[in-house]
């Protein structure tokens, strides 16, 4: 059993998929995101225009088993075997 926390996310692009605005890197675990500031705000503008987020694994369009299988079943076992575990899951 591992003792970290790990963190996994989901991402399931649709044919409305930002790809723009947006660039995942599966192989180094990260998720960019970009939005230009607005010209309408004026020259005086602090909005923040890029973000980026580091994943311990990336699981792009992965089906509903290899989701349990890289995530949950660690979690499922170790509740088992009697050591406290938490999934975390949004959206």
């Amino acid at each position: 059993m591992k003792s970290q926390i790990e963190i996994f996310i989901r991402t399931r692009p649709t044919n409305k998929f930002a790809h723009q605005n947006i660039k995942i890197d599966e192989d180094k675990g990260i998720v960019k995101i970009n939005i230009p500031k607005k010209k309408e705000d004026g020259i005086v503008n602090h909005q923040q225009e890029n973000w980026e987020f580091k994943f311990d694994k990336i699981l792009l369009n992965e089906s509903q088993e290899m989701v349990y299988e890289l995530t949950g079943k660690t979690a499922v076992l170790s509740t088992i075997s009697g050591i406290s575990s938490s999934l975390i899951a949004f959206g």
